[in-house]
């Protein structure tokens, strides 16, 4: 996965960045047949540990007026045992890279940027799965769109242990409502917290200017005295930091729980419910990749529901 910045123009306070999309590695590219769609499909691995995530990217050129609606993806995955699951897929924005414009403006609180992205081809999408029994596992797709066209295939992976065990998603406990439990059993006691996110350095990517808060400030007036080791040692500069440091100091600490919350003191992922925010979203899909990389749950709350969409 790359992220490459160019900056082309600068001209009426708006700024044209160009960024490369997020497309991941594949070993093996494959074309769907079945039908009379051109649909290029690859699978992000060949085994994938029991909880973790199976991810199929499907490429395919033609232009759509929604590329959300207007493509249907239907997966069905066959386990090891023979039980058949049905998923659907997602759209997820362009192979090429995208436009990012960044609009300066004066407001009563002094200069504010405006950031927005744009992408003059739309050809990905993705179905995933988190598989819950070891062994091989077989699928078979349908790519088909508002016209009635389609392309199908199909393939395999095989879930292992994993490394680093994964115990599996998080339920509420099955006598007592108050407590929380995973699929193996082990107990769950979240700490958690939130914080704000942004893409400010318009680089298409909310991970580059984390902040951290609580004791690690410096420019605390009143700090307290921490505890010994290094992980504690107060730094030159608390911000900004990478995701990788923001979680594992997090992790480090405790906390096993992340609160994202759109609109929050954090940017927008769709307009209505039609229209969804490419880029955002994608922004925020790689932002809980990197919690769920230090072991956090995820709690999504849309702050809008409690005030109406708009």
């Amino acid at each position: 996965m790359s992220l490459r910045t160019l900056l082309l123009v600068s001209t009426a306070g708006v700024m044209v960045f160009v960024l490369s999309c997020r497309t991941g590695q594949q070993d093996k590219v494959y074309s769907a047949g079945g039908g009379n769609l051109q649909v290029e499909y690859f699978q992000n691995t060949n085994t994938v540990p029991l909880f973790e995530v199976f991810e199929i990217t499907f490429k395919h050129d033609l232009a759509y007026e929604n590329p959300f609606f207007d493509v249907t993806i239907d997966v069905t995955l066959t386990s090891p045992s023979k039980k058949k699951v049905r998923i659907g897929g997602f759209h997820y924005g362009s192979s090429l890279p995208s436009t990012t414009l960044v609009e300066m403006s004066q407001t009563a609180r002094g200069e504010r940027q405006k950031i927005s992205y744009r992408f003059d081809k739309q050809d990905l999408w993705k179905a995933r799965f988190a598989p819950s029994q070891l062994g091989e596992w077989r699928y078979s797709f349908v790519f088909k769109n508002a016209k009635g066209q389609e392309a199908s295939g199909r393939g395999a992976f095989t879930c292992v242990e994993g490394r680093r065990p994964n115990p599996g998603f998080l339920r509420q406990h099955p006598k007592n409502p108050f407590r929380f439990v995973f699929d193996d059993g082990s107990a769950y006691f979240p700490i958690g917290l939130q914080d704000c996110w942004g893409d400010n350095s318009a680089t298409g990517s909310a991970m580059d200017q984390c902040s951290m808060e609580g004791p690690f400030r410096t420019d605390r007036q009143d700090a307290p005295d921490l505890p010994d080791g290094p992980m504690f040692v107060r730094g030159a500069s608390c911000n900004p930091q990478n995701a990788d440091v923001y979680f594992r100091y997090f992790s480090q600490c405790g906390f096993n729980l992340y609160r994202f919350s759109q609109e929050n003191c954090s940017f927008a992922l769709n307009r209505d419910l039609d229209e969804y925010l490419v880029q955002e979203s994608i922004m925020t899909d790689e932002l809980l990749q990197r919690a769920r990389a230090y072991g956090f749950s995820i709690f999504i709350r849309d702050l809008r529901v409690s005030k109406g969409i708009q």
